[in-house]
């Protein structure tokens, strides 16, 4: 089962709110924006513009394209638990396969 706090579903539901508010004025965007810098042999180092933390990718354990095809599916199970957390629905589990093909010959 999965378990939504009370801190969280009360963040959820201002998030969806704030989310509401927004598709009322109609085209509102937003930016991500993340400095990756290159470390020694195969690991890199990513940081969020204004966050205090950074991840690191090193081919000897998961690939840059690995965490690349693995955020979609982050991003989209954020989606499912914010409006789970805010609708008052129940999961009991939740898994998403994100698959992406590639190409290995030039050009990539």
């Amino acid at each position: 089962m999965v378990k939504f706090d009370k801190a969280f579903i009360e963040r959820m539901l201002e998030r969806m709110a704030k989310f509401a508010r927004f598709d009322e004025k109609g085209d509102v965007s937003s930016r991500v924006a993340v400095t990756v810098t290159k470390g020694d042999n195969l690991r890199s180092e990513a940081r969020p513009e204004k966050q205090d933390f950074s991840w690191a990718s090193d081919e000897n354990g998961p690939s840059p394209l690995s965490y690349f095809i693995s955020s979609l599916g982050m991003c989209q199970m954020v989606h499912y638990a914010e409006h789970a957390a805010s609708e008052g629905i129940a999961i009991t589990d939740l898994s998403i396969r994100v698959e992406g093909k590639f190409k290995i010959s030039r050009p990539r």
